[in-house]
């Protein structure tokens, strides 16, 4: 039968730089230099009155690909980015600086174009002019504007951790911890019509005149939670005036905030940067953005009130006065939760019906009640049971607790009106977890290699349906896989627990199923380091001992007669109308993506596939309205399609989904492999991604698809070409077929 094995491509770029015996030699306070060898001799960093100046000796002083970078994700500074062509330099170098405005000059060798790609590192949004020498010995990039330079290096107390490199943002630890310390004379709070302020324990940050909303539509002044990354967004078309960039202090709530302007995009971003799980509020008060923040476990002060001409609210520090903020519940109805090692503890009085399951990638046990409470994002210590402990809303009269753990940890509820405990206890299970139940995993059994000894010695499985009415068995040989010995509960709707008991060499896996009709199949998972054990309620999915590949379970029978319109797919071509993404030159990303979606669409509809769009022309459309759109129809599959911005060097087709979709992982492989094989650009691989707005916020499996790379002059060429951009749409209709027939 036949098998595929998806192998995730993880491509890391390495730089490594050796920095040796290069000799320095210190002219003067600001002034520094160092030997390079090769064509390209000696750089030379200077001041001289208020302009930097560096200075490479080159024998050859044709500058190309000039461009500018501004701060994204984690690299927190502007990058002065060109090539010298027809040069060389005897190794990678990194330069540090670290004066006035300049932190680090990079150089290494490149082959396309045949040169040395030059990087400069500025603390400050650069005003610059980059020309070769007058004598044409040398490449002359001069800086302006040293005396005005925001570089936080020196403060009026900086004690002894005042000398911050721009790199990275100010840790949490900078603030002091007295409520009032945080607005001290040694912390930036203002910038502009940006600041912030600390009362008590809650953080105000103040946008003047400025108004916020969530709204994803048009292009106007937003903010946008990024809870993965910790991370509130707030971008503002245009160039805000009397904003500059640069950071802000962080304090006890937040790090940070970083402050920058996109010439590209022509918007504004800040970036407000915090550690741990935060609440917050905002209001828009007399044109003014009011943010106010505070860690998650007790309430803000409303950011509106009733009558909000006074601010003599009442302050929600106790809780004897129900204070409701946005609902009518009363604060004292929140369930009080207690974290301990091995157990954790709530009570409340609206708490209720408390239920438990398990669930895998990652492996962790799911509590649900009725009720509300405080979000938190808790880490465990050493010796607990679960690693880390999330609080969250599950709808809009429930709370949903998770308790990451390594393995299977056995559980055991106990709960009577108003409260609940569940203890967790240590067995001796081993390589194996949770599955997950929306794609009928049911258990996942895990090790490094099992995929390759399962193609050699799956044969030796055997299923038995025989030892009980509610019980499905397996003997595995221990040349696969040894699962230890123990049992679990698991609640995840195909099994109620699981009991394994091991011998030299065999595991016997039983599983106690819900129904006597369930039945179990095992299947390649979509890495080389683990097998699913999918769970059925036919009697023809029945595992055998054959192998097959996940996006391969449902199609049994004849798959030409299958129904085509009864699944409805949604295409998103990324980006659109203020949102160019991805640009080189005067080509815009957004552009191709909508080409390729409209062909797409054009042939899936002739094949007689219910297919739609998220947009149709080059309008913008917000992240989390794209996949309200696809939810809002019940959608079978979420195709996303973008072009690629990567590193120099990287060419060909890229496909990314979330990292806890199984059917998502599965059908990312499918489309993948086929851009592959169709276009022949190059493999990036695969890619799972936990904070893609658009495969996370999906109710149904998400593929997002990087077709080709802009910034690689091959792939830009072909994308300016009608015949690639229909083999691409080809590609992609061939894939989302493939996908339909396997659903």
């Amino acid at each position: 039968m036949k098998k595929i094995l998806s192998i995730e491509l993880a491509l890391c770029l390495i730089f490594s730089i050796i920095i040796c015996s290069i000799p320095f030699n210190v002219q003067a306070l600001n002034e520094l230099e160092i030997l390079t060898g090769g064509t390209a001799s000696k750089v030379t960093y200077s001041q001289s009155g208020t302009n930097e100046i560096i200075q490479i000796a080159s024998t050859s002083t044709n500058i190309v690909k000039q461009f500018v970078l501004p701060p994204e994700g984690a690299a927190t500074n502007y990058r002065i980015c060109f090539v010298i062509t027809d040069a060389t330099v005897s190794k990678t170098i990194n330069f540090n600086v670290s004066k006035g405005t300049v932190e680090q000059v990079r150089l290494a060798n490149c082959s396309d174009p045949k040169g040395i790609s030059v990087v400069v590192e500025t603390a400050k949004k650069p005003d610059y002019v980059l020309a070769p020498s007058s004598d044409g010995k040398s490449v002359v990039l001069t800086l302006k504007g040293l005396a005005g330079t925001p570089v936080p290096t020196t403060t009026p107390k900086p004690s002894a951790s005042a000398t911050p490199s721009p790199s990275t943002i100010p840790a949490a630890t900078t603030p002091a911890s007295s409520p009032g310390a945080s607005g001290s004379s040694s912390a930036v709070t203002k910038n502009g019509p940006l600041s912030w302020t600390m009362s008590g324990d809650t953080c105000t940050i103040t946008l003047d005149g400025i108004s916020l909303t969530q709204n994803s539509t048009g292009r106007v002044p937003r903010f946008e939670m990024r809870e993965q990354a910790k991370m509130m967004q707030i971008t503002v078309p245009g160039e805000v005036k009397n904003l500059k960039d640069g950071y802000l202090s962080g304090n006890s709530v937040i790090y940070g905030i970083l402050v920058s302007y996109n010439d590209k995009l022509d918007q504004t971003a800040i970036r407000i940067s915090y550690s741990d799980v935060i609440t917050y509020t905002h209001a828009n008060s007399n044109g003014s953005a009011v943010i106010k923040m505070k860690k998650a476990g007790s309430t803000i002060p409303a950011t509106s009130t009733p009558k909000p001409s006074s601010s003599s609210t009442p302050k929600p520090t106790t809780t004897g006065t129900p204070s409701p903020t946005s609902s009518g519940t009363p604060s004292s109805a929140k369930a009080s939760i207690s974290f301990n090692k091995s157990s954790i503890s709530a009570s409340g009085s609206t708490l209720k019906n408390a239920v438990v399951y398990r669930l895998g990638d990652p492996s962790r046990i799911v509590i649900e009640f009725e009720g509300t409470a405080d979000a938190v994002d808790k880490l465990m210590g050493s010796g607990a049971l679960y690693t880390r402990a999330v609080v969250s809303k599950a709808l809009s009269n429930k709370v949903k607790i998770q308790l990451y753990t390594d393995g299977m940890p056995e559980w055991s509820l106990s709960q009577s009106t108003g409260k609940f405990t569940l203890n967790l206890t240590n067995n001796s299970l081993s390589n194996i977890e949770g599955g997950n139940k929306e794609e009928k995993v049911a258990l996942r059994l895990v090790s490094s290699g099992i995929v390759s000894r399962y193609r050699k010695y799956g044969e030796d499985i055997v299923p038995d349906d025989s030892a009980g009415k509610f019980i499905f068995a397996y003997q595995i040989p221990a040349s696969i896989v040894k699962l230890g010995d123990g049992t679990a509960k698991t609640g995840d709707g195909f099994t109620n627990s699981i009991a394994v008991v091991s011998t030299e060499k065999n595991s016997y896996l039983l599983l106690n199923k819900t129904s006597a009709y369930m039945q179990f199949k095992i299947v390649e998972g979509s890495g080389s380091n683990e097998l699913l054990i999918v769970a059925s309620t036919t009697g023809d999915n029945a595992n055998t001992g054959d192998h097959e590949d996940p996006e391969e379970i449902p199609s049994r029978g004849d798959s030409s007669g299958s129904d085509l319109t009864s699944k409805l797919v949604v295409l998103d071509p990324g980006h659109g109308g203020s949102d160019p993404g991805g640009t080189v030159g005067t080509n815009y990303e957004k552009d191709y993506n909508l080409a390729i979606a409209l062909k797409c669409e054009a042939i899936l509809k002739a094949k007689g596939v219910n297919v739609t769009m998220t947009r149709k022309t080059d309008v913008f459309v917000g992240l989390n309205e794209r996949a309200e759109f696809a939810n809002s129809r019940n959608a079978a599959l979420f195709l996303c399609i973008h072009n690629n911005i990567m590193p120099t060097g990287y060419k060909g087709s890229m496909t990314l989904y979330h990292p806890s979709s199984y059917k998502g992982k599965a059908y990312a492989t499918i489309v993948q492999n086929n851009m592959v094989k169709d276009l022949g650009t190059g493999n990036i691989g695969l890619k799972a991604d936990g904070d893609l707005v658009v495969v996370r916020k999906t109710t149904m499996p998400a593929v997002l698809a990087e077709i080709a790379c802009m910034s690689y002059p091959d792939d830009l060429a072909l994308l300016n070409t009608n015949v690639f951009l229909q083999k691409a749409a080809e590609s992609l209709a061939k894939s989302v077929i493939q996908i339909l027939e396997s659903m």
